[in-house]
């Protein structure tokens, strides 16, 4: 079957279904990236992780956004940055994978999610909780 324009034509209309998805799913995230989103927003702020690297900013309010989803097969990079001396503590730690990282103010810190990694897990930091929940 051929369609009239070509590959470009034939793409988008495979693009068009994902894209419309992603933009109900993620309701207020706010970013294309699933940055932190509307700071007035009530219900809980969701990332979409569609690539490899996810900024999750540490506050006051806790992890914005406080819950990634990603699917599982490729290692993700969850890259945070604590906003406020008052945020929740000096170190952010993900149990389940038995990671801690320092967090110093206003600096970006990585914590690589393996692959093969699944299920619900916490992300801590003091007393705020986030999850990231791998497919």
């Amino acid at each position: 079957m051929r369609l009239a324009g070509g590959p470009a034509l034939l793409a988008l209309s495979l693009l068009a279904p994902v894209l419309a998805l992603m933009n109900t799913s993620c309701g207020s995230c706010g970013s294309p990236r699933g940055g932190a989103g509307d700071a007035g927003s009530s219900g809980p702020i969701h990332a979409i992780a569609d690539m490899s690297e996810v900024l999750v900013l540490v506050g006051p309010e806790g992890f914005r956004p406080s819950e990634v989803r990603w699917t599982r097969g490729t290692p993700l990079s969850l890259v945070f940055r604590r906003t406020s001396d008052s945020a929740c503590g000096n170190e952010v730690t993900i149990p389940d994978l038995g990671i801690t990282r320092a967090l110093p103010l206003n600096e970006k810190v990585e914590a690589i999610i393996p692959g093969t990694t699944v299920g619900r897990l916490e992300l801590r930091c003091g007393t705020h909780v986030g999850h990231l929940i791998v497919h």
